[in-house]
């Protein structure tokens, strides 16, 4: 993050901080510039920052602190080291029930002073003059809000070079991202695209391979493949049929366009919870001695095994809203069957088979120039 582009984005927010003295009344600019400015993600600026102005109030505490040394030395009062150590534990937990109203903290001042024991006599004179102070602090306050926000979406990987690199972006360029992940996606760069006044469309290529790597590709890895395109909040009028003749041009058979919601469930569905079968499946104790036992199922079932572990833990965390479900209800389809099984329950085991097997038929039935197998 360049230094002076979060100089730039503090700047606006220190405005309605010094106009207001209240983390609270702040609080909409702070998500607003966050989001908008400094490309963080929604879901992480609207848990954290309204949490960080709840509790996260290190200005006031470091004046409180500050105070009781002052009113000490100022009537003579000598402070142990104990002392030191608890009016700084009273001044952190008295400072996260701060009001969010301007000159709340002379009154709470007040009452940490009474706590400590110490004359409360120069909180009259001091409110004279802190709204001053109250600028200060709260400023302080909200800007670590901000900063310890980018911190907690760096560290769950979910502030990237995207939010560098758009603003740098010619206005009027089109962009598509290949991610196999889009609700998250485009919500982080949707907003800032906009803003930027870049038009971004997300996208995926259904042509993924089993295993990873330049050495793998070739001239027809795109030919009758699906495309996905996803609008955003930046897609411009017209953008989606320009990429639809784009895509078509280098082979695709099909583009498919829908929710970035929509996208990751069937996603979910169609492409993750395949890798998290086939993961699972080939790690039996038995899986080694295949050869000659196979007349092609266990190739199918461990193709995709051979997954790049590093992409994959991302695409699976990123779509765990939509993946959870369906793991959710093959367990319980894998129970059914298993408990079937082990009852020896003949009529309910072939239900059950029949049941799958119908299912693949009418799937098959509705979908007749792309049969699923």
């Amino acid at each position: 993050m360049p230094f002076g582009k979060l100089l730039k984005a503090c700047g606006k927010i220190a405005l309605v901080t010094l106009s207001t003295t209240s983390s609270a009344a702040t609080l909409p600019t702070t998500i607003n510039v966050s989001m908008e400015d400094l490309g963080a993600p929604e879901g992480i600026s609207k848990f954290t920052l309204p949490l960080g102005c709840t509790i996260n109030m290190c200005g006031g505490a470091c004046s409180f602190c500050c105070l009781a040394v002052f009113v000490s030395d100022f009537y003579d009062i000598g402070l142990s080291f104990g002392t030191i150590v608890f009016l700084v534990f009273v001044a952190t937990l008295i400072n996260m029930a701060a009001p969010g109203i301007p000159g709340g903290g002379v009154v709470l001042g007040a009452s940490f002073l009474s706590i400590l024991g110490l004359p409360i006599d120069l909180m009259g004179p001091i409110s004279g003059f802190y709204r001053l102070l109250d600028m200060a602090f709260t400023t302080i306050n909200v800007e670590g809000d901000v900063v310890a926000n980018l911190m907690i979406a760096k560290s769950v990987g979910e502030y990237d070079g995207a939010a560098q690199k758009i603003p740098l972006m010619k206005q009027g360029a089109m962009v598509v991202d290949l991610v196999g992940v889009k609700t998250r996606l485009t919500a982080l760069i949707g907003p800032l695209a906009r803003q930027c006044g870049v038009r971004y469309v997300g996208g995926h290529p259904m042509a993924g391979l089993a295993r990873a790597g330049y050495e793998r590709s070739f001239a027809d890895l795109y030919k009758g493949a699906s495309m996905i395109l996803v609008p955003t909040a930046a897609t411009g009028e017209g953008d989606i049929e320009k990429l639809e003749l784009f895509f078509r041009g280098l082979g695709f058979g099909m583009v498919k366009i829908c929710s970035a919601e929509t996208h990751d469930r069937m996603i979910a569905h169609t492409s993750q919870l395949a890798h998290v079968v086939s993961n699972s499946y080939v790690k039996s104790p038995v899986s080694s001695g295949y050869n000659g036992f196979s007349g092609g199922s266990y190739k199918d079932m461990t193709r995709i095994a051979c997954l790049n572990e590093k992409v994959w833990k991302e695409l699976f965390i990123w779509n765990r809203e939509a993946l959870l479900p369906e793991i959710d209800g093959l367990l319980d389809n894998i129970g059914m069957l298993r408990d079937a099984i082990a009852s020896g329950d003949e009529e309910t085991l072939e239900a059950l088979l029949r049941r799958g097997r119908e299912a693949k038929e009418s799937i098959d039935a509705v979908n007749p120039d792309q049969p699923s197998d």
